[in-house]
């Protein structure tokens, strides 16, 4: 009887043993495994990958600002962000070069954080056409529909559930920015909420903006006989973007 008992205790352990391998192997190929996509491509080693796990959790964003790279760093210290994911169509600044990809990505790595780049999947300002509406807004939903942006969210939403990661754009307000516009809406749907780290240092719940939005409409809104219900903004880019010269976002 005792025999069976050391014989299932040491089942028991080799068994943790083992799920403990696995769980670090699966941590390690966030970054080492190429990416194979539907279309059957493989991602080079340039755009370095999320492993597949749990879509469930939170998510940083970020606007980089006019912010020196020591002060920027700073900010992923505090909330001891691991991977930095631009989602910059453009990852270039003309007016603060320091967030340009190839110094951004140097400095990034230098800190000891990832730096990935998904603008072409997740980026708010897309090449083609067929992205944009009759007056020249950017349709979040077509793009929502895209199959590569389906792949960068699907890369993201497993990211989160190993890494503390933060979504990289150029603007410091959050409220407009299609980080939280078009990206926010699609990952709260596979459970990650958007935590957003302001230029001062705080940190902004996405539960809480929206409150925030609400409570000013509710403020402003005249009395009427029947309660009025928030009218919904249309799912776009705030201000008209065709036929412009594209920066960052």
């Amino acid at each position: 009887m005792r025999e069976v008992y050391h014989k299932a205790l040491r089942c028991r352990v080799v068994k943790r043993l083992l799920e403990s391998i696995v769980r670090s192997t699966e941590k390690c190929q966030f970054w080492t495994l190429p990416l194979v996509l539907a279309s059957g491509e493989i991602v080079d080693s340039e755009q370095e990958q999320i492993s597949n796990g749990p879509s469930r959790g939170q998510v940083y964003t970020i606007g980089h600002s006019n912010h020196s790279i020591e002060t920027f760093l700073e900010l992923l210290e505090r909330y001891e962000i691991e991977v930095l994911v631009d989602v910059r169509t453009n990852p270039f600044s003309r007016f603060s070069r320091q967030f340009s990809h190839d110094p951004l990505k140097s400095a990034i790595q230098s800190a000891g954080l990832k730096y990935l780049h998904l603008g072409k999947e997740l980026g708010g300002k897309p090449k083609e056409s067929e992205f944009y509406d009759a007056e020249g807004h950017i349709d979040y939903a077509r793009i929502a529909n895209s199959q590569r942006f389906a792949e960068g969210i699907e890369r993201l939403a497993a990211g989160c559930a190993n890494y503390r990661v933060v979504i990289m754009c150029a603007e410091e307000n959050p409220t407009e920015c299609h980080r939280r516009r078009l990206i926010g809406p699609v990952l709260a749907q596979h459970g990650i909420e958007e935590k957003h780290i302001r230029g001062n240092g705080e940190l902004n719940l996405e539960s809480e903006l929206k409150q925030d939005e609400d409570n000013l409409f509710k403020s402003s809104e005249q009395l009427t006989l029947f309660a009025q219900p928030a009218p919904q903004k249309p799912w776009r880019s705030a201000r008209p973007l065709k036929g412009k010269r594209m920066s960052e976002d």
